[in-house]
């Protein structure tokens, strides 16, 4: 027995991102039942399957609402085997459900062949043949309860997901390669083998044996395909039959118990399951209540063969009819007794195998992360597992786990667009507020903003017609308001400029006038203080300047005043004149108080001499 698992280059399932919608909750991820699947944001912002969990159920390919997962496609690999090989088509009882539309199998055989085939053969002996070794498993129990191998999905879910059932997986080769093995002792050794049929997962079933026995596997799909590539159809097709030998009972193989009719074990205790989720739910059940149950499994993944997903689907209940009457019809043509010496012959064949584990288990995450994931999904119940898990707590350990988004939980993705809405209606409110605050706001500054413009229009024609030069600049020594007086002071360059931009708002104050008033502007912008009546030169213009802060220190303000203009020549000769008359006044002043002072001392002196006189005469 391989000692690994060898995986083909092409995976089973792929998703192209061409064709991916990107789901805010992903179909494909929501309904796989191992959470194989998960979302990506870059390159492709869509899903990805990993492969290494994927057990081939096909859900994905089936509920996927934009038809971007692909199965791998063998019709190339088949095409070239009917080119160059003698080769035999393997075909599953199940195209009794699946076509339906052919009203006749010896015209659908007739068809098959017309593709290229050189033989027809009918899975339902290979399930006849096994059929053999389950009723033995049945009827001579040994101690030991089994889950039947038949379903590849169900054995690739005990594989990955439960090992410790391995053993417990009945040691028998699927029906389509027992009959393999069997007819390959009947054709040359280079013929090839290729299955026809309804199961996606049984493209990678040769995978797990020694031998390779079946050399290529198409689904009912493809088959549909290569019909109508070939414009095949019933209606040109003439009558054929099967290849030896022919099935019997395991015609009934695609219907729930169709595999214990074929080894006549109908009635025996054994439990049957065709669920999608309770056949996954029964491998658990068994690997913790098989004592208490005390019975075989028989496990189906999908609810009928003719329904899986390498067909192209239908009614459960017509497809199950199809089947009977199909099994009814092949009942009545087959020689019994031929039939007989054909299963007693390949009974001879060796059916016994075993299969490997491929444990895909991940650690389980701690209690905590679980708790919580039902913290914030606000669940801890059975739930209404529409995330496709038996509970919230087994959807929270998926999550917890990294396999899974929360937002695959409906209930939680609803209450948390609830809860959004909620707060983005309050948040709504309260802009509704603000806004009409704004609103309020916006008109009162239209008001202060009508009388700014009046005021400054206003003040513009003050300081415009002012005999004096005014200019107000900011921090940064640029001009914010600058009259006519102190453009035409600046002379001609600035008069020009001051033709393209009034006032020359915004010019460099640095670059129009000398460094001593730079300085000036600069002491007072840093100590926020007054400064008057200081003097300086500009174009061999004597001018005296006072400066000022405005706006809490934001900008300085300047008045300059021209020293030789006429009204300014008489206020300084008026300002001198009383300079003058002030300082004379002052010597006037200091003159009488020294001749008072002198006075008084000498009448002291001529009143001591008039004294001293008296005293003598007497």
């Amino acid at each position: 027995m391989k000692d690994e698992i060898i995986r083909s280059d092409t995976p089973l399932f792929s998703i192209e991102n061409d064709k991916c919608i990107n789901c805010s909750v992903p179909v494909c991820a929501k309904v796989c039942p191992v959470s194989a699947i998960y979302k990506v944001e870059a390159p492709h912002n869509g899903c990805k399957i990993d492969n290494d969990r994927c057990i081939g159920c096909g859900d994905c390919l089936v509920y996927c609402p934009n038809n971007a997962v692909k199965f791998r496609d063998s019709i190339s690999h088949v095409k070239y085997f009917i080119d160059n090989f003698n080769t035999v088509a393997l075909l599953d009882p199940s195209i009794s459900g699946e076509f339906e539309d052919i009203t006749d199998y010896r015209k659908f055989v007739a068809m098959i062949k017309s593709l290229g085939f050189d033989h027809v053969q009918e899975v339902s002996f290979g399930v006849d043949m096994v059929a053999t070794k389950y009723a033995d498993l049945i009827n001579n129990y040994r101690g030991k309860y089994y889950i039947f191998s038949t379903c590849p999905v169900i054995v690739n879910y005990v594989r990955k997901f439960h090992p410790e059932l391995i053993d417990n997986l009945a040691p028998f080769m699927s029906p389509s390669v027992a009959l393999a093995k069997f007819l390959r002792k009947h054709y040359d050794k280079d013929t090839k083998f290729i299955f026809i049929g309804p199961c996606i997962a049984s493209k990678d079933e040769e995978l797990y044996t020694e031998e390779k026995y079946i050399d290529a596997n198409i689904t009912f799909r493809e088959l549909r395909k290569m019909f109508k590539d070939s414009d095949i159809q019933e209606l040109k097709a003439e009558f054929d039959d099967f290849d030896l030998p022919h099935g019997n009972r395991g015609s009934m193989y695609p219907l729930i118990n169709g595999l214990l009719y074929a080894a006549d074990c109908e009635n025996s205790p054994v439990f049957s399951m065709a669920d999608r989720r309770k056949s996954l739910d029964a491998v658990k059940t068994f690997s913790t209540d098989i004592n208490k149950l005390q019975k075989h499994f028989n496990l189906f993944y999908c609810q009928c063969c003719s329904l899986g997903p390498g067909t192209t689907g239908g009614n459960f209940i017509l497809s199950d009819n199809a089947v009977r009457n199909y099994a009814q019809k092949r009942d009545e043509k087959l020689d019994k007794a031929l039939w007989a010496e054909w299963l007693t012959e390949a009974c001879q064949t060796e059916l016994n195998t075993s299969f490997i584990v491929d444990d895909q288990r991940s650690l389980e995450p701690p209690e905590e992360a679980v708790e919580k994931v039902l913290e914030v999904i606000g669940h801890d119940t059975e739930g209404c597992r529409l995330c496709g898990y038996n509970s919230c707590r087994d959807f929270a350990s998926y999550v917890a786990k990294g396999h899974v988004d929360l937002d695959t939980c409906l209930c939680y993705t609803v209450e948390a667009s609830q809860k959004e809405r909620q707060e983005l209606q309050k948040e709504n409110a309260v802009l509704s507020d603000e806004n009409v605050k704004l609103h309020n706001s916006e008109k009162q500054l239209k008001e202060k903003l009508g009388e700014l413009v009046l005021e400054n229009r206003q003040f513009g024609v003050i300081i415009n017609n002012l005999n004096t030069a005014v200019v107000v600049v900011d921090t940064s020594l640029n001009i914010v308001v600058a009259n006519t007086v102190f453009v035409n002071m600046l002379g001609e360059d600035a008069q020009e400029i001051a033709e393209v931009v009034p006032g020359l708002v915004g010019a460099d104050l640095t670059m129009l006038v000398p460094e001593p008033l730079i300085k000036l502007l600069s002491s007072v912008i840093n100590s926020n203080k007054v400064v008057t009546d200081k003097e300086f030169m500009l174009k061999d213009k004597f001018y005296n300047i006072s400066l000022f802060p405005i706006a809490e220190g934001n900008m300085t303000g300047c008045i300059i005043r021209d020293m030789h203009s006429e009204e300014i020549q008489k206020e300084q000769i008026i300002n001198k004149i009383n300079e003058v008359i002030d300082d004379n006044l002052a010597m006037v002043q200091q003159i009488g108080f020294l001749l008072g002072e002198g006075a008084s001392q000498t009448e002291k002196k001529l009143n001591s001499v008039i004294n001293t006189y008296n005293i003598t005469e007497k």
